[in-house]
């Protein structure tokens, strides 16, 4: 990965967490000019599906080249943030409904803390959004989106590390137990992975990177501005009678998402072959803010709704409550995000140990056999 890939990677992970930050906030009136932008929280899952496409490719072939090694990493990494903004998530609506009972009293507060253990089953194996289901962790509803990565994580590794009919037998019991709501958006995901097989295969000279680069900013710019991202899903959604709305929730926006994914894609494989250079300081900077994004991408809005009811009181704006949403990111981060080599090091420990008990307990009745057979018995 070149200097200047790694740094647009990063900047592009920086810009999807406050689209979706920035889209979450502007919810409410009170956020000033927050309110008064453009909603883009949508295009910064889109860009995240696309980067994580690109970037568990990459890791795979790369990095983790065995399948033991690629779980031990997705897990880590995803687990490391996804534990913690649960048990957070959890910890917030249970204080909030205790406290400030006028506004968090919801339905989801009701009945998903009465099943609470069920819940928690369901968010921690990223089974809450399959098929039919829509089980955000109480108020938390960009985590909708960890439940359809994982299930690419689980695809991709069995297009990779299997072969023959295993592969084709545990891509289609993934896609069966995913449903189609999460299949539909599986392309988008795949534009990612398709931008690092691509490059591999193919050679462009910096001037053709530079001029797909321009064209992939261009092409997102013109979209927005034309809305045709919008229009499509909806003439999509006219054609097929209303199904995608009816029965794929979110995702039916799938036909404007995957504009806006292929310009992505077109800019990150643009940037690979363009042959430019960070400026002089400013990849630590970047890389330094995109190692924070995981965590502001999961927990803001626990921490923005939670402080926006607490001072609500007492300021007429969300621009404090705003800024101990981000302070608070910051310490999340530092014991869930930044400790991902932590929880690597404890997965792979307990594979090794897994792994020395079960040769022990198939080595001791070999063990027994060979010494019946030394004392002559059958």
């Amino acid at each position: 990965m070149t200097a200047g890939l790694s740094v647009y990677l990063n900047l592009l992970r920086v810009l999807g967490a406050l689209m979706v930050f920035l889209g979450h906030l502007g919810d409410d009136p009170r956020a000033g000019f927050a309110h008064a932008l453009p909603y883009l929280g949508s295009d910064g899952v889109v860009i995240f599906f696309v980067l994580s496409g690109y970037v568990i490719a990459y890791s795979a072939m790369e990095r983790d080249r065995s399948f033991q090694t690629y779980a031990i990493s997705r897990c880590a990494r995803v687990y490391s943030v996804v534990v913690p903004a649960v048990a957070l998530t959890v910890a917030l609506e249970w204080a909030g409904v205790r406290w400030f009972p006028g506004d968090y009293d919801q339905v989801y507060d009701r009945y998903q803390f009465a099943k609470l253990w069920q819940y928690l089953v369901l968010w921690l194996t990223f089974t809450s959004e399959i098929w039919g289901l829509n089980e955000s962790v109480f108020f938390n509803s960009p985590y909708w989106s960890m439940c359809f990565e994982v299930w690419y994580y689980v695809a991709f590794a069995a297009m990779v590390f299997l072969r023959g009919w295993r592969r084709l037998a545990a891509v289609t019991l993934v896609a069966l137990v995913a449903g189609p709501k999460i299949c539909v958006l599986f392309p988008l995901w795949g534009l990612g992975a398709a931008c690092y097989f691509v490059q591999r295969r193919v050679d462009l000279a910096p001037v053709a990177g530079r001029a797909l680069l321009a064209l992939g900013l261009a092409g997102y710019l013109a979209i927005k501005a034309s809305g045709s991202d919008g229009a499509v899903a909806d003439s999509v959604d006219a054609w097929l009678g209303g199904w995608p709305v009816r029965h794929l929730q979110m995702a039916w926006h799938f036909p404007g998402w995957a504009l806006i994914a292929a310009s992505v894609a077109a800019s990150i494989l643009g940037m690979r072959f363009s042959g430019l250079a960070p400026a002089g300081g400013l990849a630590r900077p970047v890389a330094t803010l995109a190692s924070f994004t995981f965590s502001l991408y999961l927990v803001h809005m626990p921490l923005l709704r939670f402080f926006s009811v607490a001072a609500g009181p007492f300021v007429e704006t969300l621009y404090w409550p705003a800024i101990a949403t981000l302070a608070a990111v910051g310490v999340f981060a530092s014991i869930s995000e930044h400790r991902v080599g932590a929880w690597r090091r404890g997965l792979s420990a307990c594979v090794q140990m897994g792994g020395s008990i079960a040769v022990a307990v198939g080595a001791a009745p070999r063990s027994e056999r060979e010494a019946s057979r030394a004392d002559g018995h059958p």
